[in-house]
């Protein structure tokens, strides 16, 4: 059963690096033909990474309560948002961050046993 709470994280982590991956293609291909935003490497890779993502994503939804599942997958969120301030050097502004807020409270909210 643990084995599924890793893929759960794996998938988590994938979705997270793809769409860092994602914009940096999107970066790279600018001033370029728009063929070039999907047929550049980190594009290819970025897709590639969410297909892998999708796949573990659905190992973790046969064997891992939907109530964990749910709990984990708004947490991506976050991650994209933290990878883009440490990777591409992004920055975070207050709606980013009440976002984060809202994505944390919602999960204790409704991870409160009444």
């Amino acid at each position: 059963m643990l084995k599924y709470y890793i893929f759960l994280l794996i998938a988590i982590i994938l979705t997270s690096i793809s769409q860092i991956l994602l914009k940096i293609g999107a970066k790279k291909s600018k001033n370029k033909k728009f063929i070039y935003l999907y047929l550049n490497f980190f594009t290819i890779f970025g897709y590639f990474l969410l297909f892998l993502s999708t796949i573990f994503s659905l190992f973790s939804l046969k064997y891992v309560d939907l109530k964990v599942l749910i709990f984990f997958l708004p947490l991506t969120y976050i991650f994209i948002g933290i990878s883009s301030f440490i990777i591409l050097k992004e920055r975070i502004n207050k709606f980013q961050i009440i976002g984060f807020i809202i994505i944390i409270t919602g999960l204790v909210i409704f991870n409160i046993r009444w």
